[in-house]
């Protein structure tokens, strides 16, 4: 049988939904770069920067972060304490939470090296309170003589200072003097238990001692709802919004209503464009939310910072993420920025949209994603590679000239592929031509009419061999291009169906 292959080409017009683009980019901090605002980053900028704040205290240093873990920072307090006589206070959460199965915000902490350090460094050196509910992070220093401290998104552990895109800010002499009256507030009022000398915490209750402070410099959610006001003014900020509101967060809540105001925005034609994790629980029916009504979605692995910017013009950094959580309960620090420290917040934005390693898209298309990654079963992000091309074969034995036009007539991409382009290739396989042909007219490139004795009845012995002769279509294959095959199909249209057709090579 001779065969001709007539092949055509398909792009997949499909959509991947709810999917992670990488950008084959690796996120560099700008900790070098002398900005208002500070990032963390492998050079630990931050992180020397506080132990040598902490070298000059004097009188007194409080510290407060959701997870603290044992580092430089920790021996620097443990100098200050028994070198200068320096007061130490501590508070956070991880001893009030180790019953839980782990810290998400932090996979490195490690409970056995935290009660190792509770025990070796911070018993009979300092005074150490805790609540499961104190999700700030930041330390003052001598916060009454020589202020000094940072607001810091990040909980007070190596990994978040080197390797988490975090934000901190230096604090000013009044926010500090304010911050340390919030400080002192929740400390002995809203702590629940107290590290004892014999390495074990006792439960405490309020002194009823200290009054609310009152807030100008400092945005705070507190146990206390009437000192609450960093939920408010950041509502009172994305409901001003005219062009574009940008955040970063670790986690988001869609329901909540600082979450249901931006995706309104949203929808209103204010441009949004949020920095995050490729985290299951914050982008699954949540942040999806807003890429799937045009947000732009830009994500590290790492990233913890929270903030938030609003028509360039005001913008605030703060511990809590958009969840109830945070901006309803709990215990969170933020504070507004001044102008100069915006403008360099919008550069650190300005390089995590190009540095992050994924962008996060609702839909994409098959066409123009070779790889992507999205969660697998345990919430994780993996792998997945599109294939660029792949091919479809079918065959027909073609005896008549309807037969060839309705075979390659209907060539078409097949309803599922999961390649960016298909090839199909329909295969038609022709009858060899019978010897006594003879050849009346070339109709076209490689295409002839032909007549040949078609026997119509068998010699037998009692009757003779009958033919007629009838008219058939002759191709020769070498000539029929693939880009010709339309053209034939087309003149066979022309008044040749009915009849049989054959094919050759050019040398028969």
């Amino acid at each position: 049988m001779k065969e001709l292959i007539y092949k055509k080409q398909f792009t997949n017009k499909g959509i991947i939904q709810d999917i992670f683009l990488p950008t084959n980019k690796k996120w560099a901090s700008t900790e070098s770069k002398g900005l208002r605002i500070i990032e963390s980053g492998e050079g630990g900028i931050l992180f020397k920067n506080i132990i040598i704040i902490i070298e000059k205290a004097e009188e007194v240093i409080c510290l407060q972060s959701f997870l603290i873990q044992d580092t430089e920072i920790i021996n620097a307090l443990l100098k200050a304490k028994i070198e200068r006589n320096v007061r130490v206070f501590i508070m956070d959460s991880a001893e009030a939470r180790l019953n839980n199965t782990g810290f998400e915000e932090d996979d490195s902490f490690v409970t056995k090296d935290y009660k190792k350090m509770l025990t070796e460094k911070f018993k009979n050196n300092f005074i150490h309170r805790q609540a499961n509910n104190l999700h700030a992070k930041f330390i003052l220093i001598d916060p009454k003589t020589n202020p000094q401290g940072y607001l810091f998104t990040g909980n007070f552990n190596k990994k978040p200072f080197f390797d988490n895109p975090e934000l901190a800010v230096n604090l000013s002499k009044m926010q500090i003097k304010e911050l340390f009256k919030v400080f002192v507030y929740h400390f002995w009022e809203y702590t629940t238990d107290e590290q004892t000398k014999n390495e074990q915490f006792d439960k405490v209750k309020a002194i009823q001692k200290f009054e609310r402070p009152k807030l100008k410099n400092i945005l705070v959610t507190s146990p206390d709802s009437k000192l609450s006001n960093l939920k408010n003014t950041l509502l009172e900020s994305i409901n001003k919004s005219e062009t574009e509101i940008q955040f970063s967060t670790f986690g988001f809540d869609i329901n909540h209503k600082l979450s249901q105001s931006i995706l309104a925005k949203l929808k209103s034609g204010v441009k949004v464009t949020v920095f995050c994790r490729p985290r299951e629980k914050a982008v699954n029916n949540n942040i999806d939310q807003l890429a799937k009504n045009g947000a732009e979605i830009y994500c590290h692995p790492l990233i913890h910072a929270k903030s938030l910017i609003v028509d360039n013009k005001e913008a605030f950094i703060f511990s809590a993420n958009f969840e109830k959580h945070g901006m309803d309960t709990g215990f969170e620090i933020g504070t507004k920025l001044s102008k100069v420290q915006i403008i360099d917040l919008l550069k650190i934005y300005s390089n995590w949209e190009s540095t992050f390693p994924f962008q996060f898209k609702h839909k994409a298309l098959i066409s123009e994603t070779n790889k992507y990654f999205e969660f697998d079963k345990k919430g994780r992000v993996f792998p997945k590679e599109i294939k660029k091309e792949e091919t479809s074969l079918n065959n027909q034995t073609i005896k008549r000239v309807e037969d060839l036009i309705s075979f390659f007539t209907e060539i078409k991409a097949p309803k599922n592929y999961n390649s960016q382009i298909i090839e199909v290739s329909h295969i038609a396989q022709f009858q060899e031509i019978p010897n006594n042909y003879k050849l009346s007219k070339q109709i076209g490139k490689g295409v002839e009419t032909v007549t040949y004795d078609q026997i119509i009845q068998k010699k037998t012995k009692k009757k003779p061999q009958k033919a007629k002769q009838v008219e058939a279509i002759l191709i020769t294959i070498s000539k029929i291009k693939n880009e010709n095959v339309p053209e034939l199909i087309k003149l066979l249209q022309e008044g040749y169906k009915g009849i049989n057709i054959f094919a050759k090579n050019e040398k028969n």
